[in-house]
């Protein structure tokens, strides 16, 4: 287990078999996390690593060699009114909605096309 090894013994093989056991975890609203969401985590992870190098609680972050999983791009498409309106009653009744609305007024929804 990762969270049980000590800073000093971290190694990257530990390190990438965790995130890509991530991959497999079930997530809140899909069947796993996504390859962006590990790549996410692992950028906190990194961030927490590159701290503790001047504490001298490690010697160089293990991430550097980690192979981090592909995220494909999806090219960026406008929504058609049909998606606007489903996005919006999906996130009806939802803290989201004020943010979707802005992002569809803004031009910025794009993004969210699968809703």
């Amino acid at each position: 287990m990762l969270a049980a090894t000590p800073l000093v013994d971290l190694k990257h093989l530990a390190v990438e078999t965790a995130l890509y056991a991530l991959l497999r975890m079930p997530a809140r609203r899909k069947k796993h996390l996504s390859p962006k969401s590990v790549r996410e985590i692992a950028g906190v992870l990194s961030v927490s690593l590159n701290e503790a190098f001047p504490l001298d609680k490690v010697l160089v972050s293990p991430l550097l060699k980690v192979r981090l999983p592909k995220v494909e791009r999806i090219e960026a498409r406008a929504l058609t009114p049909e998606e606007m309106d489903r996005l919006r009653n999906k996130c009806r009744g939802d803290w989201t909605l004020t943010f979707v609305d802005i992002s569809l007024a803004t031009g910025t929804g794009a993004r969210m096309v699968g809703y």
